[in-house]
């Protein structure tokens, strides 16, 4: 399967272009702290942090895991907006990773 990979004036001019439907992934404490991009249609944290995180000792932070709901809460979003085959779905984070990881997870999902 092919996979596409856009950086951020690429999918900004596909936004324009086409009626894509743009899903942010960021964290729930980004989203808190920092707001959404305002091209934004649905926010759906790829990652969240569990009921019993555990210290990341080399990164001085709680360790995070995959959003159990990721994909329960794409499929309602892609189902809410009217989402069919043929409109591009636009995964964004702030650096990337999350989004490509996000983006594979779909991709292998179908």
């Amino acid at each position: 399967m092919d996979r596409l990979y856009l950086n951020a004036e690429e999918a900004e001019q596909m936004g324009m272009d086409l009626k894509a439907l743009f899903i942010d992934v960021w964290r729930r404490a980004d989203v808190a702290f920092l707001g959404l991009p305002r091209e934004v249609d649905v926010h759906i944290p790829y990652m969240v942090m569990p009921m019993m995180a555990s210290f990341n000792t080399d990164k001085g932070t709680l360790g995070l895991g995959l959003n159990p709901d990721f994909l329960s809460n794409f499929e309602n979003s892609t189902s809410e907006n009217g989402v069919s085959s043929d409109i591009p779905i636009i995964l964004m984070c702030r650096l990337g990773s999350r989004s490509t990881w996000a983006a594979d997870l779909l991709a292998d999902f179908g």
